[in-house]
């Protein structure tokens, strides 16, 4: 989608505030002088922090090593559950991220999920450290290396001090209707029910008083369930609604929502 989103963008961006981080793979590609990135998981932030902050070739000499050591491999229960349970095994302030980044090659789906104990749960996977990997991995880390990146770990309603006129915001946030890993429940962190949609709704009503230009990605309908309140807040705001027609899935209505253009 990042060819079909950077479309949309406003052609000069100073700042790129990228609310809800996640795996970055927005932010890292927004045409933009600096980028912010947020992600409310401070143990996913400090991940995309490790990318930035570590030499690369020592952070995948240590990922190697990693793989080596508890002898990780694809579909392989016992040693992965072995290495996940040593990372949750330390204390929050000695997880280190690059640990994360070796487990998480060899979960399901390489995907970042967590409990409310704030314990790494996602099962095995299928997928492993492949020369595809080695190499997004090299390039991810040279272009965030090469960029004015700021990273944050707070709710996204806090980063108003961050964003003047000459600011662009993203927002990806969990999609009500749908679950996935970071949204069904707290899981140790923020959960997403229709409260949480209201103040989203609130905090980009604020975005567009103070005419700071903002990009919304969301869901409208799924599977024969339609979202009313936001077709009535997109409404009553005048913004602009882009379906994204290649979006696969069953009912799924994704779309981009645009307070400008």
């Amino acid at each position: 989608m990042i060819p079909f989103l950077k479309s949309l963008m406003p052609p000069r961006i100073g700042r790129f505030v990228d609310a809800f981080g996640g795996s970055f793979n927005v932010g890292i590609n927004a045409p933009a002088k600096q980028v912010v990135y947020n992600d409310f998981n401070h143990l996913v932030a400090g991940l995309i922090a490790a990318f930035r902050d570590e030499d690369t070739y020592e952070l995948i000499r240590y990922v190697r090593r990693q793989i080596a050591k508890y002898g990780l491999e694809k579909e392989n229960a016992v040693n992965y559950l072995a290495a996940r349970a040593r990372y949750n095994s330390l204390p929050m302030d000695k997880r280190d991220p690059r640990l994360l980044f070796a487990v998480l090659l060899y979960g399901f789906n390489q995907q970042i999920r967590f409990n409310s104990d704030f314990e790494f749960n996602n099962p095995v996977g299928q997928r492993w450290f492949n020369d595809k990997i080695l190499e997004r991995v090299v390039s991810f880390s040279r272009e965030i290396k090469s960029r004015d990146v700021l990273i944050f770990e707070t709710d996204y309603q806090m980063l108003i001090d961050q964003i003047d006129e000459d600011t662009f915001v993203y927002l990806d946030p969990p999609y009500r209707l749908t679950t996935g890993a970071y949204n069904d429940g707290k899981r140790g962190f923020k959960g997403w029910d229709i409260a949480a949609e209201r103040e989203l709704f609130a905090f980009c009503e604020q975005l567009h008083a103070r005419s700071v230009k903002f990009m919304l990605s969301y869901v409208l309908g799924h599977k024969g369930v339609a979202n009313d309140e936001i077709v009535s807040w997109i409404g009553r705001n005048g913004f602009k609604i882009v379906p994204h027609d290649t979006v696969q899935g069953i009912g799924r209505k994704e779309v981009v929502i645009l307070n400008y253009g």
